[in-house]
């Protein structure tokens, strides 16, 4: 780039062949010491049916202004992209504080009592057309699969749940009557000991599940080939007007399981803005 930075588009799985290329993903990059430091992967494009593919990607930059072609093999196609896209991915490199301003509400210790209900106001209209994304810190006195964290339901075969799984994951359970979706946090990265800072993001545009825990996405590590997949299932019902906290386990020698902080955002969020929101919890303790 004409301002010293760095651009790397890929497509974020570790497949071994040239399938699976939608959507398309960029990560920003900054030089220290000689060194290209990446930041983590962001969707940048995408088709509406997963069976496409595009790549075979270049990029213009004129007056501070971003374009990226692409192609499907079938159509050659311009997008022009926003500037401070780009911008939050360099700073994510960088280590920088991002703000963000789609927060929808958040509860704290004190409110989120087990088997409880939190209630929101009704707001006229789905808020949520575009996706949400659901933060919380959570600290788990016992690793059994299948503990309810949170829940909302709308009549009786709708819901939305986050749940315990298994080898220390969190996963997320969509259904709308009709289909089931079901995905899990990589494995291995919630311990039954300390808190954690696990994010969900919906994204009702591209139509993906991604999970970051403790500040790093989700990538599949040695035991899958995605960190992130598609849905089918259809969330215009969500309003998550009422939030059902669940009962976490006590563990032999360890506390009783506990949801420090919630939040809920009417937007998916880039994993460059949930990425900063864990920075600063951490420097703010």
């Amino acid at each position: 780039m004409q301002n010293g930075k760095y651009l790397l588009w890929h497509h974020n799985h570790g497949g071994w062949n040239f399938n699976f290329r939608n959507p398309a993903w960029i990560s920003g990059g900054i030089e220290k010491d000689g060194k290209i430091i990446w930041g983590q992967p962001e969707i940048l494009l995408y088709e509406d049916s997963i069976n496409m593919r595009m790549s075979y990607p270049d990029l213009i930059e004129q007056d501070e202004k971003y374009w990226i072609t692409e192609t499907n093999k079938e159509e050659a196609r311009c997008h022009e992209i926003p500037g401070n896209y780009f911008e939050k991915l360099w700073s994510s490199a960088k280590k920088e504080i991002l703000s963000c301003e789609v927060l929808y509400t958040e509860w704290n210790e004190d409110d989120l009592i087990p088997n409880s209900t939190l209630e929101n106001p009704y707001i006229k209209g789905n808020k949520f057309q575009r996706g949400f994304t659901i933060n919380m810190k959570i600290q788990l006195g016992d690793l059994a699969s299948n503990q309810l964290i949170l829940s909302s339901i709308r009549g009786n075969d709708k819901l939305i749940e986050l749940r315990t799984a298994d080898y220390g994951s969190v996963k997320i359970i969509l259904k709308d009557g009709l289909d089931i979706t079901e995905w899990y946090s990589d494995p291995g990265l919630i311990k039954a000991y300390g808190e954690h800072d696990v994010a969900v993001i919906v994204d009702n545009e591209s139509r993906t599940i991604q999970f970051v825990v403790d500040g790093k996405l989700c990538n599949g590590r040695d035991f899958r080939q995605y960190g992130w997949t598609h849905f089918d299932t259809n969330i215009d019902w969500i309003d998550f007007k009422r939030i059902q906290i669940g009962n976490l386990l006590t563990g032999q020698l360890r506390p009783k399981g506990r949801i420090a902080n919630l939040r809920i955002y009417d937007s998916p969020l880039m994993n460059a803005e949930i990425i900063s929101n864990h920075r600063q919890s951490v420097k703010d303790n």
